[in-house]
């Protein structure tokens, strides 16, 4: 049987992680080791994890504990460079897996060698762990997932640009396929967008991607989720890497051009980031690379015209959006 590896990285959560971890222990497929990476929790919620999975005294699960936060990149590398199986998972420590997940995703893998990874539908749930019938449609929808059917798709790169598509604590990859890819590239760190990294040089490689159309994951929304504190459009990080990571890629035809206009919102949210540090000119640089990459879109257009008609009302408009982003 085809061996898996499951990461699951943690920081902060002792009772979610359990869950998360009980949901692995709860698989049809059991030919699997286990990796739980604490990254840098509070020394009490550390001791509450590695004391459940002692008294666990199962083999197939280890505790690691990192001593400094090295964040989602360095999760991601850590947990791959400990794999030595055939396959390659993260279940982030918040969500949790349908017990035939490993089954049916590994069977896809195995019968067909030129697959490189599958991935799955999701539910969403709540803090508690209760399925949302109307968050699911609607995050499923948001993600793209409605408008592909089950089989191969036909490209990664496509649905990336243009929804998002992949969760990567829904995914299995083909070890082989990652180390071909790099993983990611050496010189990004922080959180986001670490998945949508991985994804892109898979995508630029043309590895073969399977969508398994039924949901075998559940994603918990709650507030502490790096969605609800990371993912904001204000974010400098978020931004600066999003940016190097796409403007550095170059495609062909129809693909080039999805390149570009996932650019706009980055570029002109980016812009605002100038304005608010008193770098008129560097917003202006950016709006204007904003309406180079997608001169139809009519938010970059009314950002610009606010910019330049309107300059005084930014920082009012923006400040306060720019303190709900978190930045650790």
């Amino acid at each position: 049987m085809a061996t898996v590896c499951v990461g699951i990285p943690t920081r902060n959560r002792p009772e979610y992680v359990k869950e998360a971890l009980q949901s692995v222990l709860n698989q049809t497929y059991q030919n699997i080791r286990v990796i739980v990476s604490d990254n840098a929790s509070e020394k009490e919620s550390a001791l509450a994890v590695e004391r459940y999975i002692d008294q666990l005294g199962n083999p197939l699960v280890s505790y690691r504990y990192q001593p400094v936060d090295i964040r989602e990149y360095g999760q991601g590398r850590y947990l791959f460079q400990e794999c030595r199986e055939d396959y390659f998972t993260i279940l982030h420590d918040d969500d949790t897996w349908e017990p035939t997940f490993l089954e049916t995703t590994v069977g896809l893998l195995e019968r067909d060698p030129s697959l490189d990874l599958v991935t799955t539908d999701q539910y969403v749930m709540d803090t508690e762990g209760q399925r949302q019938p109307q968050l699911t449609e609607e995050y499923g929808e948001y993600q793209g997932r409605r408008q592909y059917q089950e089989g191969v798709l036909p490209s990664i790169l496509e649905p990336l640009f243009t929804y998002g598509f992949f969760p990567i604590t829904g995914t299995i990859f083909r070890a082989d396929a990652l180390k071909r890819s790099g993983l990611v590239d050496q010189d990004c760190g922080g959180n986001y967008p670490f998945e949508f990294n991985l994804f892109l040089r898979l995508g630029e490689r043309n590895m073969k991607a399977y969508f398994a159309a039924t949901r075998l994951v559940n994603y918990r929304f709650h507030r502490t989720s790096l969605r609800a504190t990371e993912a904001k459009g204000l974010n400098r990080e978020i931004l600066e890497t999003y940016i190097k990571l796409v403007e550095r890629r170059k495609f062909a035809g129809a693909m080039e051009r999805k390149r570009r206009q996932s650019l706009a919102a980055p570029y002109r949210n980016y812009a605002i980031l100038r304005f608010l540090d008193n770098d008129r000119l560097g917003g202006y640089r950016y709006l204007g690379k904003a309406l180079h990459v997608s001169p139809v879109n009519w938010k970059v257009w009314v950002y610009t015209v606010i910019a330049c008609l309107f300059p005084f009302m930014i920082k009012p408009i923006f400040t306060r959006k720019l303190a709900l982003s978190v930045k650790r």
